[in-house]
């Protein structure tokens, strides 16, 4: 038995080096694979033995919906008809047809994403008032669009999509219930302000608005029988409320001044929420940020910020901890300097970072990623909490245009979709490379240089 130790563990040592595996063991690198900057590229063998974590959704460049593990295998292709991308295709085709918002559930195992298609129909007729010139001259094609969108939803990474609803509203953001049973869906009616919260289950397809208005953003209970909405902005349009699903919707109307934020965030055990408020005293333009109970027993303010200030605002996964931005910027961005308070201890940390515009815990509670506004570009960072160090993954990189939508509302995509490993120790990013947009894996440790996963424009992780 020792002998046959012996030999395998030969074997694995001349794999190891033959692959250039130094770096997967954490070993002293030879200079010949030293990057510029010091860092490593990470190996063939590496990538395919590292244990994988969840699967990813991705967007890619053909307009097509793939779902592929954090190596690159494993790819199943939900969808192969897109062909917005190609001028050829539109004009030998009767309809385009484009793919947006794959959303995970939150376990993990289905997907939610939306077909596009703009259909094309033709008609000739007689042109009035031609009667007089040749027929040829006398036919008139007359063109019309139809635009149906079309809810997809996947019950496992393998299994075959099956559509759940369809219609002319456009769904601009989806969410799923926490019970996996109702994907929210916030549509849009051709170009109507009005906005409709729509619960779409996925076992019959039913279809309940269960509130209308704009802006709008909530937040799920993690019961699945409640949500807390935010319609409209600060002034006498704003309403904020506790909606209580059943039979019909019970509406608690929840009386708080508050100051500027998006999207309410409940606690990860339902039983606590945080919100940005004016203080006690009429006339002072600060800004509190404070954690109530549901029940609007207890109120515990935890910062008092000087000036007004947007707040976008986060629990951590485990619920001991509370991130958010204060922005004072005054121009409408959301950037800022990061703050972190710990519940149980009572203390606060605050970056050095001044220009951060979006953030997503790691699902460990022990590290946050922060995207960093630049000169033109954007910068990507992973906090640790435990040791305040700051690690800068990439030091400028120009993001895709849905990536951009996505940091422009994190604080609502923070409730739906991760860019984070389930085990926290990766990230998934999409990037303009040489002009072809391209997915990124990166290290949170930073010791490894990103890697190209695939070609696409949007991409997230999937809980498990």
């Amino acid at each position: 038995m020792q002998r046959l130790t012996i030999f395998w563990s030969a074997v694995l040592c001349f794999l190891l080096l033959a692959s250039g595996c130094s770096n997967f063991l954490n070993l002293p690198l030879d200079a010949a694979v030293q990057a510029e900057n010091g860092l490593s590229e990470e190996s063939t063998f590496a990538v395919n033995i590292t244990p994988k974590s969840g699967k990813i959704s991705v967007l890619g460049n053909d307009g097509n919906v793939y779902i592929l593990n954090q190596a690159g295998g494993d790819i199943n292709a939900l969808t192969a008809d897109a062909n917005f991308a190609s001028a050829d295709d539109q004009q030998n085709s009767a309809s385009t047809i484009n793919y947006l918002l794959p959303t995970w559930s939150t376990t993990g195992q289905k997907l939610a994403y939306v077909r596009y298609q703009v259909t094309t129909q033709g008609e000739e007729d007689f042109a009035q008032g031609a009667t007089l010139r040749p027929i040829s001259n006398r036919l008139q094609q007359r063109q019309e669009q139809k635009t149906t969108f079309t809810i997809f939803v996947t019950d496992s990474p393998g299994a075959s999509p099956r559509s759940i609803w369809s219609g002319t509203a456009r769904p601009i953001y989806m969410y799923w219930s926490p019970d996996n049973q109702y994907v929210s869906v916030l549509l849009q009616e051709g170009n109507s302000p009005e906005l409709q919260l729509t619960l779409v289950s996925t076992a019959d397809s039913s279809v309940s608005v269960i509130d209308v208005g704009s802006p709008m953003f909530w937040d799920w209970a993690p019961n699945g029988k409640q949500l807390m909405t935010h319609i409209g902005s600060a002034g006498s349009s704003e309403r904020i409320s506790m909606l209580e699903l059943g039979d019909s919707v019970a509406e608690e109307i929840i009386n708080l001044n508050t100051t500027q934020f998006m999207s309410p965030d409940l606690s990860p055990d339902g039983l606590k929420f945080a919100l940005p408020i004016e203080p006690d005293e009429a006339g002072d333009d600060d800004t509190w940020v404070a954690i109530f109970d549901v029940e609007g027993k207890e109120r515990r303010v935890i910062d008092r910020l000087d000036g007004s200030a947007f707040i976008s605002l986060n629990f951590s996964p485990d619920g001991q901890k509370l991130a958010y931005i204060a922005s004072k910027a005054g121009d409408g961005s959301n950037r800022g300097e990061l703050v972190v308070f710990d519940l149980i201890k009572g203390t606060q940390t605050i970056s050095d970072a001044k220009n951060i515009t979006a953030f997503f815990w790691a699902p460990d509670s022990q590290k946050i990623a922060w995207i960093a506004n630049g000169q033109n570009t954007r910068s990507l960072s992973v906090y640790d909490i435990t040791t305040a160090e700051v690690t800068e993954l990439i030091p400028e990189f120009e993001t895709t245009s849905p990536f951009n939508e996505v940091i422009a509302f994190y604080s609502q995509y923070q409730r739906s979709a991760t860019i984070w490993s389930p085990n926290s120790q990766h990230l998934v990013i999409p990037i303009i490379g040489e002009n072809t947009p391209e997915i990124k894996i990166l290290h949170a440790s930073g010791r490894v240089l990103p890697r190209t996963l695939a070609q696409g424009t949007l991409a997230f992780w999937s809980a498990d």
